[in-house]
């Protein structure tokens, strides 16, 4: 018993292993020969564990000449059968669709991972060489990142307003704290504070954190941020996300072409039900389970992210070339029709 015990202990810390260098390499993989001997054990073993974690979906295995290419799952770029990788920036925003797509992922038997991101540029990426399947990200560089991509479609908007810019009084600089977000950093630009600097954050609780110390005085934040920093006193409304950028869809949710060619009909039917009620998942089992996902996410207790929610309009999914030429981006018809899936 003792030393089947330890076979099994030692197959587990092997397969981490193989898993951190995985991680490292992300999209690019890595030959199957390389891992053999980065980790020092015989073809046949080695072939015996990677076989396990395929079976589990671990990891894909591509023919790369004599040998196989080795990927995580979630890193692999290109179509997963049965399984939709989801990127996300940690916000409440998303909370509705991910509840509607936790609904669908169950009725077609597919396995969902979301995948957390803190960049913009690297969940864009990622859908663009399709290690994700979808994305949920800011409207204003995704529509940007599309048109150049040539392998992204914007399936519609998600939901409008949810943030502000926030100030507070006393021992501070004259700056603003913001995401490296262009949605973010338009807000700030059309804001009339006098703002004699910008200083960007990669994680929103760290840009709270030097909000809260006095860094700086004002700071451009999304929801669920925006409801917890709003619970505490001295803390102040400078201007909203709709009164700077009207009813524009701050966040979009999109997809690449690929996944798009051979998923249609659940994607169709998913974003049809989701503009038709987006929050009517919320009180079911998908719901339920999505509040925990995006809860863990933003470190915000179920309430709370309930309550953000209505700092949100759900009601506005379309574009027009005339809010795409308001916030600087110049678009014909033509290239509108590539871009969104109708």
């Amino acid at each position: 018993m003792r030393r089947k015990n330890g076979l099994k202990r030692n197959r587990a810390s092997t397969e981490e292993k193989i898993s951190a260098i995985l991680e490292k390499r992300m999209e690019q993989g890595i030959q199957q020969s390389e891992l053999e001997r980065l980790i020092t054990i015989s073809r046949s073993y080695c072939s015996e564990l990677l076989s396990g974690m395929e079976k589990r979906r671990i990891i894909v295995r591509t023919k790369s000449g004599t040998s196989m290419r080795v990927f995580l799952t979630r890193y692999f770029p290109g179509l997963v059968n049965g399984i939709m990788r989801v990127g996300m920036l940690r916000s409440s925003e998303y909370l509705p669709l991910v509840s509607t797509i936790m609904a669908f992922a169950e009725k077609f038997s597919v396995r969902l991972e979301i995948v957390p991101l803190d960049s913009v540029p690297e969940i864009l990426r990622r859908l663009h060489v399709g290690s994700l399947d979808l994305a949920m990200a800011p409207s204003i560089p995704t529509i940007s990142y599309g048109l150049l991509s040539g392998n992204i479609k914007v399936l519609g908007g998600i939901a409008s307003g949810g943030s502000a810019i926030l100030s507070r009084e006393g021992g501070c600089k004259n700056c603003v704290l913001t995401s490296a977000s262009s949605t973010m950093i338009t807000m700030v630009a059309r804001t009339e504070l006098p703002v004699e600097e910008m200083t960007v954050f990669t994680n929103p609780t760290h840009g709270i954190q030097q909000f809260l110390a006095g860094n700086c005085c004002s700071i451009a934040i999304w929801e669920p941020y925006l409801t917890k920093l709003m619970d505490r006193p001295g803390i102040r409304v400078e201007s909203t996300y709709s009164k700077l950028l009207d009813g524009f869809p701050c966040c979009v949710i999109s997809t690449n072409v690929p996944f798009l060619a051979k998923n249609m009909q659940m994607l169709d039917d998913m974003m049809k039900t989701y503009w038709l009620d987006p929050v009517q998942f919320l009180d079911k089992e998908s719901g339920i389970e999505a509040t925990k996902i995006v809860g863990k996410m933003t470190r915000t207790g179920r309430n709370t992210l309930l309550r953000s929610l209505q700092d949100y309009d759900f009601s506005r999914k379309d574009f027009g070339l005339g809010d795409m030429a308001a916030l600087g981006i110049a678009m014909t018809r033509e290239q509108q029709r590539e871009l969104f899936h109708q």
